[in-house]
């Protein structure tokens, strides 16, 4: 259920956004609370690209960087270091993945037994999405795993 206060802001580009703000004494900050917060920002604004990201949510980002953590390494830790399981299992997806809808949409499925020849986990499909989605001319992309 809902708790005694509630903190809505439908505007806000991420929880971590409205943390921040709920934080009243920043000088309480330190580089591990700015960093957690920050890698949710990114996350939740796909690295500042989507719709939800405002000039509120950069100044935010920009006093959170200001804390002193490495944030080029964060980002690219989080969005483009893969494992070689992750490069191969991505590769496939890729290769057999269909596009319907005159190319708008486009789908990719990884089977049981496709996960157990790379000895991949769920967490080795974190990212498959975006890359069909980064397709040019796609609007719509599904990603679908069995486990």
């Amino acid at each position: 259920g809902d708790g005694d206060v509630n903190f809505l802001d439908p505007k806000a580009s991420s929880a971590s956004e409205l943390v921040y703000r709920a934080i009243d004494d920043k000088e309480a900050m330190d580089p591990s609370i700015a960093k957690a917060l920050y890698i949710g920002i990114i996350h939740d604004t796909g690295g500042f690209q989507y719709s939800n990201t405002s000039p509120e949510t950069l100044r935010i980002a920009a006093d959170l960087i200001s804390y002193g953590f490495d944030f080029p390494t964060l980002i690219d830790q989080t969005f483009y270091e893969k494992t070689y399981v992750q490069n191969q299992i991505l590769g496939r997806a890729l290769l057999e993945s269909i596009q319907f809808m005159d190319g708008r949409c486009i789908v990719s499925m990884v089977d049981k037994k496709t996960m157990s020849f790379y000895d991949a986990t769920p967490h080795d499909l974190e990212g498959i999405v975006n890359q069909l989605r980064n397709t040019k001319g796609v609007e719509c992309a599904i990603f679908m795993y069995q486990t």
